[in-house]
């Protein structure tokens, strides 16, 4: 692995600050797997080098005391893509009084290394979790889009978080998803989309802290085709308690 990056900051007036930079990165991946499992023998040698190369110009403004924006623009150029990527990124900050505070998030990313689910056999206990890279062909360039809107209440003992997001990705292989099925290996257009809502609540006490959560979540997903099916850790409802 080997990475740098150079950046430069530049105050216009105290309430305007500029930031760009470039930024390089490079991952070898080495994957040499050689197992049996009953009749079942497995043996492969793979090798991935991803690069990165990125420029980018990020920008803060204090419009008000109250009111904050950032903004970034990131060119990005992977050496498994002949096309460059353009990535915008943008954060919103409005607060109410010292308790109330909102937050607005939109941003687009991609990488090229991640994790993939890999079937050692059919049988579902039989399968790895191993590292690779994006080389141009089954395993393409995961992309990224976000969005999400918050509010903050913090006031002394108490603290009520509420967020909204959805999210796309797309350039997803069939084992990103945990499918071991051999037949989806060569389906590489694969998407992913999700929107939910998390609500946070903490109380503390003299002698401790509790909380509470709750989140919805509808998450699909879409393999070669437009056809969308619920996502295999989709959990609509879900609620925690703690204390400590």
């Amino acid at each position: 692995h080997t990475s740098f990056e150079t950046s430069l900051e530049y105050p216009i007036k105290e309430s305007l600050i500029f930031h760009t930079g470039l930024d390089y990165n490079r991952k070898q991946i080495f994957e040499k797997e050689s197992q049996s499992f009953r009749e079942e023998k497995t043996d492969r040698q793979e090798q991935y080098d991803t690069q990165m190369l990125a420029l980018f110009v990020d920008a803060s403004y204090l419009l008000t005391p109250e009111i904050q924006l950032e903004t970034g623009l990131r060119l990005q150029k992977y050496n498994t893509q002949e096309t460059l990527l353009l990535e915008p990124r943008i954060r919103f900050q409005y607060r109410l009084g010292n308790r109330l505070t909102f937050h607005s998030i939109y941003e687009q990313k991609s990488q090229n290394a991640f994790q993939i689910q890999e079937a050692i056999s059919q049988s579902l206990e039989n399968q790895n979790q191993i590292w690779v890279g994006a080389n141009g062909t089954n395993y393409p360039i995961l992309r990224s889009e976000k969005w999400a809107l918050n509010a903050n209440y913090n006031f002394e003992s108490t603290l009520v978080d509420l967020e909204f997001f959805t999210s796309k990705n797309s350039g997803l292989n069939a084992s990103l998803f945990g499918f071991l099925n051999t037949d989806l290996e060569t389906f590489t257009d694969g998407k992913f989309r999700a929107n939910g809502i998390n609500t946070l609540l903490r109380q503390r006490f003299t002698s401790g802290t509790a909380w509470i959560s709750y989140t919805y979540l509808d998450a699909e997903q879409s393999l070669a085709t437009n056809q969308w099916f619920p996502a295999n850790f989709s959990i609509r409802n879900q609620v925690s308690l703690g204390g400590q």
